[in-house]
């Protein structure tokens, strides 16, 4: 458990350090969907493993994190459009150049982040396509309410669902 908060405070200094001082390679801001602020500092990593369509492994400096996806809740594996949402993610991401934005430690170790894969902001493409939630309870970004409100009215994927259950609900039954 120490190893990976090292990490985290590794992944968090490299994020806050300025790119002409970065001993990593600076990456310029990917493209965004629809406005969603942009990152300034990523750091590479290869996703090696989409465990669902808000949680991902990664690789960095040879050692494989668990990284969860920030401001986002995708349906959970055993819920209705659970696999969709991990497959969604896997496409987007799995054999891609990808780039994180650590941003804290969820309560399961879990390093939380911004995921760009291939220039794209994986947690809002997320919202985007209706393969996930904004986590409202944890959300800071008005954009990314705005992307779901345009996918819900589209009804892309989950939306598309009868009467979709968000995943905070779900695992409380």
């Amino acid at each position: 458990m120490r190893g990976a908060f090292a990490l985290l405070a590794a992944l968090l200094v490299a994020c806050a350090t300025p790119p002409n001082v970065s001993t990593s390679k600076h990456l310029d801001p990917p493209a965004r969907p629809a406005n969603v602020s942009a990152t300034k500092h990523l750091i590479r990593v290869q996703v090696v493993e989409v465990t669902d369509g808000d949680t991902v492994k990664l690789l960095y400096n040879g050692q494989r994190i668990t990284a969860r996806l920030e401001q986002i809740d995708a349906p959970e594996k055993r819920q209705p459009f659970g696999l969709e949402s991990r497959a969604a993610l896997a496409r987007l991401c799995l054999g891609r150049p990808a780039a994180i934005a650590p941003v804290d430690t969820d309560r399961y170790g879990r390093t939380l982040v911004r995921l760009h894969c291939d220039g794209v902001d994986a947690n809002a493409e997320q919202i985007r396509t209706g393969h996930a939630w904004v986590y409202w309870r944890y959300a800071r970004e008005v954009e990314l309410f705005d992307l779901q409100t345009d996918a819900r009215r589209a009804r892309a994927g989950l939306w598309g669902e009868l009467n979709p259950r968000a995943p905070w609900e779900f695992r409380a039954r």
